[in-house]
């Protein structure tokens, strides 16, 4: 009940009115979720607190198992606190809001509009996701909350955004319907690109027309990194990342779609957006993987986009790193000419290379915090930590079961 499953536990509790509703219950019989009188919960009777907590359950669940994928991180995803459930509250009160909280360890959703027609924010794909996103990136990088710079906070929403996106296209009936309208140049889309239509609609109708607009950010921009200079909102600053990642899949897309006449693949425009999706999904959330664990700024996850597709898709058959490089020097992500003799900001700062750590069982190392802290204690001459400065393991993780005898 609630309904609720190792990984998330909803709590259905109004702050406002000090209540708590029933919690939707699972029907062996007719194998769905149902209400408190045993009623289905059907789509078209959403107006219900059990189906709103079974849709914000859902979206949650399959937006943590994007990022969990086998071909996207590869593993279980902690949260960034302790425990192992994250809460969702689907009707938290009224306000124009919904946010992430680390301190309460939930996902809190509010409810804006008149009394006669409610806008939930948790019946909007887009809010539940990006929120999801907001906890799931917490979980791997926590100390991204440690706000050190403009851009870290604003990766923050670049990434709760960039979800957004991701999950809606995974999505067969949203791509299908994105696919036919756009037939295949996402440039022309007017589904995706619009992030949180449903409560921008509220804010438009609450602003009367004023600066008000039908979504609340867009992806359909041309915002380049000129743009952060003396702009301190994070929401805004975080459209030149999604901006520039969004006209990277609007063109991976269009390469998927083009006649084989102009150096494209020829493929119909639903099977050129789903291959563009899936690759673009692979090297953008895996990236953060190849983040810093503190402080990121945006060139860092330029950097990482290309280290993921290099190590996923060595060979780069598609020419993807072309149009992924061209992007970002074209948003000016890279300040250097390199016409001139400079070297690339998008290549690495630190070339790779080999070392020899103090041989350690792998899987205890990934599987105890105590027995991280002693591999990273061995070895800080390789890893350059500093013997009188005391070290944490924030979180480790267990990527798959190795044999004993592996050892790195």
């Amino acid at each position: 009940s609630g309904p609720t499953s190792e990984r998330i536990a909803v709590v259905d509790y109004n702050a406002d009115s000090n209540e708590l509703a029933e919690p939707a219950k699972w029907s062996k019989e007719e194998w769905a979720f149902v209400g408190p009188k045993n009623q289905p919960l059907d789509p078209y009777e959403f107006d219900t607190p059990q189906f709103r907590q079974v849709n914000a359950w859902a979206i949650v669940h399959d937006v943590l198992s994007v990022f969990q994928h086998s071909k996207v991180m590869g593993r279980p995803i902690p949260w960034a606190f302790e425990g192992n459930r994250l809460i969702i509250v689907p009707n938290a009160g009224y306000a124009q809001n919904a946010f992430y909280d680390r301190s309460s360890k939930s996902l809190q959703f509010y409810r804006c509009g008149s009394t006669e027609k409610p806008v939930y924010t948790c019946l909007s794909h887009d809010i539940v996701a990006h929120e999801t996103g907001h906890a799931i990136l917490d979980g791997i990088r926590p100390f991204y909350n440690e706000i050190s710079s403009i851009q870290t906070s604003a990766f923050h929403e670049f990434i709760a955004d960039l979800t957004a996106i991701i999950t809606a296209l995974r999505l067969e009936d949203v791509r299908h319907v994105v696919a036919d309208e756009s037939d295949g140049d996402l440039s022309k889309d007017s589904v995706i690109g619009d992030l949180a239509e449903m409560l921008g609609q509220d804010l438009a109708l609450s602003l009367q027309g004023a600066a008000a607009r039908p979504y609340l950010r867009t992806a359909h921009n041309s915002e380049t990194m000129d743009y952060l200079k003396n702009n301190w909102s994070c929401h805004d600053c975080s459209k030149v990342l999604t901006g520039t990642m969004f006209e990277v899949l609007t063109r991976m897309t269009w390469k998927q779609r083009a006649p084989e006449s102009v150096g494209g693949l020829g493929n119909s425009a639903r099977k050129a957006l789903w291959n563009a999706t899936t690759h673009f999904t692979r090297l953008a959330l895996r990236a953060l993987d190849y983040c810093p664990s503190v402080g990121i700024q945006f060139i860092d996850y330029a950097r990482a986009v290309l280290r993921a597709d290099k190590f996923a898709f060595p060979r780069d058959d598609l020419g993807y790193r072309e149009i992924i490089c061209d992007v970002f020097h074209k948003r000016g992500f890279c300040a250097k000419d390199e016409d001139e003799g400079g070297v690339c900001d998008l290549e690495p700062l630190v070339q790779p290379f080999n070392v020899d750590f103090h041989r350690y069982d792998i899987n205890r190392v990934s599987s105890s915090r105590t027995a991280a802290y002693h591999f990273l204690n061995m070895n800080r001459d390789l890893l350059q930590i500093p013997t009188n400065q005391d070290i944490a393991v924030a979180v480790s993780y267990t990527h798959l079961t190795l044999p004993t005898n592996r050892e790195v």
